[in-house]
């Protein structure tokens, strides 16, 4: 019931969705783009070398 209730209260607030929209496209090009996941991963790679 909770999740519906949220989803209805998106559906009802256009300034509520587009503030989450805003934030979760923010969110996904910070933590997510292409560089940042092959800095990561090269982070990885370089940390399971040092420990050889």
């Amino acid at each position: 019931h909770a999740l519906a209730s949220a989803i209805a209260h998106l559906f009802d607030d256009s300034a509520l969705r587009d503030e989450y929209a805003s934030r979760g496209l923010s969110r996904v090009e910070q933590h997510f783009c292409w560089n940042r996941c092959a800095e990561r991963l090269e982070a990885y790679y370089r940390e399971r070398i040092a420990q050889c």
